[in-house]
């Protein structure tokens, strides 16, 4: 991939990372800790992941719990998010409670256009 242009995000590419659970929603997520600002930064597409970058290094759950603190900011404070895969590693899995898959489709694609 050419590093000189942003990655296009499309709904296709993040419907691959998202799937029904039976309490809500789950994400796979590849975090890359310590970085100079939380965002998104693409998909993983070997992985079916998606890349976020976060501030909080990976100490001690920090990155774990900032991990959580920016998916809230995507997805709403209402909706309970639960690390349930990858504690100690860069690969995660992420439900959130009460949001069906079209709606966190809605809510990523909202973020990222």
């Amino acid at each position: 991939m050419d590093k000189s242009k942003p990655e296009i995000i499309t709904i296709e590419k993040l419907n691959h990372i998202i799937s029904s659970h039976p309490s809500g929603t789950c994400i796979a997520v590849r975090v890359t800790p310590g970085s100079s600002e939380n965002g998104i930064s693409g998909i993983d597409q070997w992985r079916k992941s998606l890349k976020i970058k976060l501030v909080q290094p990976a100490v001690k759950g920090k990155a774990n719990r900032g991990l959580i603190e920016y998916l809230g900011t995507i997805f709403g404070r209402d909706h309970s998010i639960e690390l349930i895969h990858g504690q100690t590693s860069r690969d995660k899995r992420v439900l959130i409670k009460g949001l069906v898959k079209d709606a966190c489709l809605d809510l990523l694609a909202d973020k990222i256009s």
